[in-house]
């Protein structure tokens, strides 16, 4: 894995008693996904998507993160998709 790093440019809505932020806008992750030939499967592709607050004269704290098998999604829709931080 590569560490390759998105970042939101936005402040979002965070809500402190429910623990939920909202991110409104699009962040992109451009992979490739290789399919074996013999069996048109396609390979595993691990992606870790990590999510820090960064609190001023704190540095950043890790809030959670989600992995993820992109070859899941290959033929399916993520537009919209909610995923639970651990």
């Amino acid at each position: 894995m590569r560490n390759k790093k998105i970042e939101t440019s936005k402040k979002p809505a965070m809500s402190p008693s429910t623990g939920e932020a909202v991110l409104d806008e699009q962040l992109t992750m451009i992979n490739t996904l290789y399919t074996k030939k013999k069996t048109g499967k396609t390979l595993e592709k691990k992606a870790i998507i990590m999510v820090q607050a960064v609190i001023e004269g704190h540095g950043a704290k890790r809030v959670g993160l989600v992995k993820l098998n992109l070859a899941n999604y290959k033929e399916s829709s993520v537009e919209a998709k909610t995923f639970p931080l651990s």
